[in-house]
């Protein structure tokens, strides 16, 4: 669970932070991920004029994924709250 948020938080080619996200934004799309038990799943929606773009940028996150350490703690917290509330 760790994993799939860090990926989403640049990588060597595109190493913003928002990078992802501020492309979607930009065309319209959409974006979210989840961790089960056996599985993490990445989903992703763009308009066409930005699928080429958005996608090199998410397919960086699997190739050369930043794991910015600056970023560590603020994941860790983001994790373990998600969980929490799950577990209420």
């Amino acid at each position: 669970h760790f994993c799939e948020h860090m990926v989403f938080l640049g990588s060597k080619k595109y190493p913003k932070e928002d990078e992802f996200s501020d492309k979607l934004a930009f065309y319209g799309g959409t974006n979210n991920a989840y961790t089960a038990s056996d599985q993490t799943v990445y989903f992703a929606e763009v308009d066409d004029k930005g699928f080429d773009e958005t996608f090199d940028i998410f397919a960086q996150f699997f190739i050369e994924p930043s794991f910015s350490p600056k970023m560590v703690d603020k994941e860790v917290n983001a994790v373990d709250s998600e969980h929490k509330k799950n577990m209420a």
